[in-house]
């Protein structure tokens, strides 16, 4: 349980290259940390040792948040200590051909992205006595919606409309909820697993560069401290939404 004065933020899947930035945005801004992680990693250990040299507390919790208890038992942990923002960030990107999918691969992306969201969203409420932020990660592809990922766009989309769904439930509460949705996010070794993807990127895209992780973490924190601002999606993707298709 993290105890003091300072602000904290929950943020899921903080092992992930696009959570760690969220991380290290909120530990750089004075707040303390909760950090979700479904499986321990170097990755994982390396945010930790970082955002303590960056001033903040951290509280690390393990859970598969594909099940309702261990969503329940992660904010259990917390005990009483205040929550003022919530990220929800753990997902999956799991290629599949449309025709080949299966019901288990839609349920599985809709239980990850959108139930465990909901969940989630749920359990901080109880928290955030006194308001709060809840900042959801969809994607491009919500709108986009690629063949060769439909469970994932789909479950992208869906988060979106929950966004604005909570928004209107919990604006009385003085909780603010929104959505980040990133373009392609660079990652070390992006350009030589993927050449193709990142050369058309580079050509499409009008700022004509990847997103870089720490570009999705400044607009989860301007998300979280920006108080009329609620039931919306900040795109970060280089202008590539915006960019004409013929």
């Amino acid at each position: 349980m993290i105890e003091g004065s300072r602000p904290v933020a929950l943020v899921t899947g903080a092992a992930g290259n696009i959570a760690t930035a969220i991380a290290l945005a909120f530990a750089s801004a004075g707040y303390d940390l909760v950090l979700h992680h479904r499986a321990s990693s170097p990755a994982f250990h390396a945010l930790v040792e970082e955002a303590g040299r960056r001033g903040a507390a951290t509280q690390s919790v393990q859970a598969d948040l594909r099940e309702p208890a261990e969503i329940r038992r992660v904010f259990a942990t917390l005990g009483d200590s205040r929550l003022d923002v919530l990220v929800n960030c753990a997902g999956t990107y799991a290629p599949v051909d449309f025709l080949a999918s299966t019901p288990e691969d839609w349920l599985a992306s809709y239980s990850l992205h959108v139930v465990s969201a909901v969940t989630c969203i749920q359990q901080a409420v109880l928290l955030m006595q006194h308001g709060g932020a809840i900042i959801n990660i969809a994607s491009i592809a919500a709108h986009r919606s690629p063949a060769e990922h439909g469970p994932y766009a789909a479950s992208k989309a869906a988060l979106l409309s929950l966004t604005r769904s909570a928004a209107l439930a919990l604006a009385d509460r003085g909780i603010r909820v929104n959505a980040v949705s990133p373009g392609l996010v660079w990652r070390e070794g992006l350009d030589t697993a993927w050449p193709d993807g990142v050369a058309s990127w580079r050509r499409q895209a009008p700022l004509g560069v990847p997103i870089q992780p720490d570009e999705v973490g400044g607009a989860c924190l301007f998300l979280a401290e920006a108080g009329g601002i609620t039931g919306e999606e900040l795109v970060v993707d280089a202008g590539i939404s915006v960019q004409a298709d013929y």
